[in-house]
């Protein structure tokens, strides 16, 4: 289940990474945090 949401959440983050790259200001550091704490 842990794996899962790990999973959706790369996912989900990797389809916006464009989105965040293009506007440094949406990104979210504790976003990113997570995903390496995982």
């Amino acid at each position: 289940s842990k794996a899962f949401s790990l999973a959706k959440s790369i996912l989900t983050k990797r389809s916006k990474s464009f989105y965040y790259i293009a506007n440094d200001e949406s990104i979210n550091p504790s976003e990113s945090v997570s995903i390496r704490d995982e």
